[in-house]
């Protein structure tokens, strides 16, 4: 896989808000529940009353780079979903330059400001986001590797901050899972850590953090599931997180595919069924995208309950469908497309499909398993021998 996912990744974990060490000299903002209560909003969906905390806290804290970096965080998390205009790249720079301003401005004052350090850092991560979707590379690596750098000293700064370990455990995990090449470009680079080593580090940010507990858990989610192939692990992050965030169309997505990872096929379904009200209101791209989703799902379902020429009828054209930028999801659409025509004894179109996933080169089961049936037609475990 491209060297720049690693950069992607880091970028998209260091927007985690930081957490605000409250025993150390304090150049912490005022009024951290609101910034926390718009964090939850965020994640919740409910958008309007998010950026409305935001910019209260802001208001508060007008020369402190966090309320800025909070609303950019906002805009990025929404952009990802719904936006269709990209030239709300170059207004987010634009954005972000002024938290680096505001995060450089409080480090001439306080060059031990810890907390403003990880600010700066994180402003860096997500402009690298901003330079990698405009094929930018060498800003990308410029200001990805400068975020990482950055936050690794607030960290030697004050160590006993938490939310800041999430950036540093994403980065660590994908060079852990990365090519020998790039395993050995980090080390040059003094950088370098096992795959346990960095999922601890996020553990630990998902049970002690604040901010950045719920993106540590999401995290921790999608890889079980889709990378470490740990799915009751993934299931029980799942089901917490639906719990907290009910409407949030996102997880309750996530849950039902983890679900039939799981085997529970019903329970799967009372989450599909969910979807269709809590989307309405979002932006028709959203709506569309989610549409999408839950037709694969919903024909997942049926092959998983034995009805492959069913589920067929539901993948076929899909893929043509997939609009979002990055392609880990339209993996395992050709794999399960393919699984599905191998179980009817097509093996033609089952291997069509396998070669898509196979093309995206990424880190997930759906690469793995793709290549696996290219070799050996996939059989289900409870066929007749």
């Amino acid at each position: 896989m491209k060297a720049s996912i690693l950069i992607l990744f880091v970028s998209l974990h260091q927007t985690a808000i930081p957490q605000v060490n409250r025993e150390s000299e304090s150049f912490a903002p005022l009024s951290e529940e609101l910034a926390l209560q718009g964090v939850r909003e965020m994640y919740n969906f409910q958008f309007d009353e998010s950026r409305e905390s935001f910019e209260k806290f802001t208001a508060l804290n007008p020369d402190h780079p966090a309320g800025y970096f909070y609303q950019v965080v906002l805009d990025w998390f929404t952009f990802r979903m719904f936006k269709e205009d990209k030239d709300i790249w170059g207004e987010m720079s634009d954005e972000l330059d002024r938290v680096v301003i505001i995060a450089e401005g409080q480090l001439k004052m306080y060059p031990d400001d810890a907390l403003s350090m990880v600010y700066l850092g994180a402003a860096r991560g997500l402009k690298a986001r901003i330079a990698l979707s405009k094929n930018d590379f060498i800003d990308t690596f410029y200001d990805g590797y400068a975020g990482y750098s950055i936050i690794q000293e607030a960290m030697r700064i004050d160590p006993t901050m938490i939310d800041p370990k999430i950036g540093l455990g994403i980065f660590h995990y994908f060079i852990a899972i990365s090519s020998p090449m790039i395993r050995s470009l980090s080390y040059i680079a003094g950088i370098s850590s096992s795959k346990e080593k960095a999922i601890d580090e996020i553990a630990e940010v998902s049970e002690r953090g604040i901010y950045a507990s719920i993106e540590a858990r999401s995290f921790l989610m999608f890889i079980y599931a889709y990378i470490e192939e740990e799915h009751v692990k993934a299931l029980n992050l799942s089901r917490g997180l639906v719990k907290e965030f009910d409407q949030s169309p996102y997880f309750h997505g996530k849950l039902a595919d983890i679900l039939l990872l799981n085997g529970e096929i019903e329970e799967a379904r009372q989450h599909l069924e969910l979807i269709p009200k809590l989307v309405v209101g979002l932006p028709d791209k959203y709506q569309m995208e989610m549409k999408t989703r839950v037709k694969f799902l919903q024909g997942e379902s049926l092959r998983r309950e034995g009805k492959p020429e069913e589920a067929l009828e539901l993948f076929i054209g899909l893929a043509d469908l997939y609009t979002l930028e990055f392609k880990f999801n339209l993996g395992y659409i050709y794999l399960r497309t393919g699984m599905a025509y191998d179980e009817i004894g097509e093996r033609k179109e089952a291997k069509k499909q396998y070669k898509k996933a196979v093309k995206l080169d990424n880190y997930t089961s759906a690469v793995r398993l793709s290549k696996l049936y290219l070799k050996e037609a996939y059989v289900r475990d409870d066929a007749p021998k």
